[in-house]
């Protein structure tokens, strides 16, 4: 029967942020899942890092909220842990009232990015309706055969209405008739999008996300408005994008990246000028393949990966031609547990479209 007072110093908080930059709670009661296509279901929302919900192939299972109260999600987020690969590269999250209803889209991302033990944030541009019912569906993932979801959480929160839409960047620049482009804005949501001015012949904005794709067949620089109609009064945003001409041959280079202590270097054999070079400690490779084009205009070059701590890269280098054909000049799965340093000599691997050449 021992009663005494404790004092402490903290306060209680209605809904408090995750960090002070990031003003989302995790609906923290539990949440039934269900799948016929995925192993484990339950794995996937069960708050251990290290279970997983998997599958061989595309599937879905649904969540449901069967408490008192039904969360207004306007956030997602997922834990990849470290088989980034098999993490959702394209997925979907769809809303429904009940079963027998039908089911409307909430979020579709594709081309996901992810960090090793890092959360993947997907943020909503506007309140959603409050479903009681949602369905995570896996369309593809970086490895192709094998799909897992180590966790996913669901987040309410607190954020201004937006003033504007926003991407990653406000300039970009890309290779004319090569370059495959996918600008999308940092949030998710938006809709009732147009550009002005018109963009150039091959490419297009669409009108339900506002994601600019396709690849430019004209030259030069301009100045892009974005303006979305989806609230009063619109919300607008600038871009500068510019269309390039590579004066020697364009390379697509693809990685995967288990983590970032590595370095990547492509030389100029003749003269050992770099080229192209991925320093450690960077982020790339993080997301299954992260894509760079690269314009070459040496004869010869040669692809060095140095280690500065135990990694697995998986390299693929491709040489393009108009018109979306391709060859592959460089494949490769280089190990880091073997401790050495991996080379690749390439020595006039393409011919330009148009380029005058010989047999000998």
């Amino acid at each position: 029967n021992h009663e005494e007072i404790i004092q402490f110093n903290g306060f209680l908080s209605l809904l408090a942020g995750i960090n002070v930059t990031n003003n989302c709670f995790v609906y923290p009661y539990p949440v039934t899942a269900s799948s016929t296509d995925f192993s484990n279901p339950s794995s996937a929302v069960d708050w251990d890092y290290d279970s997983y919900a998997y599958t061989w192939f595309p599937g879905s299972m649904m969540f449901d909220f069967s408490g008192s109260s039904i969360p207004l999600i306007n956030s997602y987020r997922i834990w990849p842990y470290d088989y980034l690969s098999r993490s959702p590269s394209s997925f979907s999250i769809e809303g429904s009232v009940s079963t027998d209803d039908s089911w409307n889209m909430i979020l579709s991302p594709s081309n996901v990015g992810y960090i090793s033990y890092e959360w993947k944030q997907f943020d909503l541009v506007s309140l959603p309706h409050r479903y009681p019912l949602l369905r995570f569906t896996i369309h593809s993932s970086y490895g192709g055969n094998r799909f897992e979801l180590n966790e996913l959480q669901f987040l309410v929160c607190n954020r201004p209405s937006v003033s504007s839409i926003e991407y990653p960047e406000t300039e970009y620049s890309f290779y004319k008739d090569y370059e495959q482009i996918s600008i999308s804005p940092i949030q998710y949501g938006y809709s009732d999008c147009s550009i002005q001015p018109s963009l150039p012949d091959g490419m297009s904005i669409d009108p339900n996300t506002c994601i600019i794709s396709g690849v430019s067949h004209s030259l030069g620089s301009q100045q892009y408005t974005v303006t979305s109609t989806m609230v009063t009064p619109p919300i607008q945003s600038i871009l500068n994008l510019t269309f390039i001409q590579c004066s020697g041959s364009v390379y697509r280079t693809q990685m995967i990246i288990r983590y970032g202590y590595d370095q990547i270097t492509i030389r100029d054999t003749s003269n050992e000028s770099i080229l192209y070079q991925i320093q450690p400690g960077h982020s790339q490779g993080s997301s299954g393949f992260e894509t760079h084009y690269l314009c070459i205009t040496v004869d010869r070059f040669d692809v060095t990966f140095t280690y500065q701590a135990v990694s697995i890269i998986h390299y693929q280098m491709y040489f393009l031609l108009p018109d979306g054909e391709q060859e592959m000049v460089v494949k490769g799965r280089y190990d880091g547990y073997q401790g050495n340093v991996h080379n690749v000599y390439v020595r006039r691997p393409s011919i330009n479209h148009s380029e005058q050449w010989y047999y000998k």
